[in-house]
């Protein structure tokens, strides 16, 4: 099996499970031999790539600018006869050696998986602008779906501070890369990004 990192993985309609990984190392004669993301759907042991000839996530911008697309969590929404996927990834740039990458902001795309079938990528769109700051709200640490609608966490590192706080949005399925009907959780309830708090922060050996 290929040689992979930073594992998630969600069930599909049909019983089979879908996983993907970070940083993958490929045998040679599947495209390229390292890619920065990777998805495999398995079904009762046996597992199977899905090959793109590249990375199953396009690294956004241009060559040469080192970027690369890390997958930090995924759902799976069951719609009959097939699955639909929302994976969400960090955009990080590369600049070095094993911890050597700035992390610039969060996408999120949308697959779909015929039951049987191999998934098949829709579209990407930014869940964050790029921002190379550290202090900024990294969305898609974790998601769940919860009654109709796709619940995104975020953590953020406080200036001068420890530990990183905790963010909430929702957003419905349909409206993932509408920015301006996604609501936030604040102190009294669900509102607009202006009304958004931490709901909690955790301690660096809580993280």
């Amino acid at each position: 099996m290929p040689r992979r990192v930073a594992r998630h993985a969600a069930p599909l309609g049909d019983g089979r499970v879908v996983w993907l990984f970070g940083d993958t190392r490929r045998a040679p004669g599947h495209g390229a031999t390292m890619v920065s993301n990777s998805m495999l759907i398995s079904t009762r042991g046996c597992f199977a790539q899905v090959l793109t000839g590249g990375a199953v996530i396009p690294d956004p911008g241009v060559a040469g600018e080192r970027l690369a697309a890390w997958p930090t969590c995924v759902i799976s929404l069951d719609r009959g006869r097939w699955s639909e996927l929302f994976v969400c990834t960090n955009t990080i740039r590369r600049h070095g050696g094993f911890w050597g990458f700035t992390l610039l902001g969060t996408s999120v795309t949308r697959f779909v998986v015929p039951d049987g079938g191999a998934a098949r990528r829709l579209e990407t769109v930014a869940l964050s602008a790029d921002d190379d700051a550290l202090d900024h709200v990294t969305w898609g640490t974790a998601s769940v779906a919860d009654d109709g609608w796709i619940v995104v966490y975020g953590t953020r590192a406080p200036t001068g501070g420890f530990g990183r706080e905790v963010y909430v949005a929702r957003t419905r399925p349909e409206d993932i890369e509408n920015m301006a009907r996604r609501q936030y959780r604040g102190a009294t309830g669900w509102g607009t990004r202006r009304q958004m708090t931490p709901g909690t922060r955790l301690g660096p050996c809580e993280t």
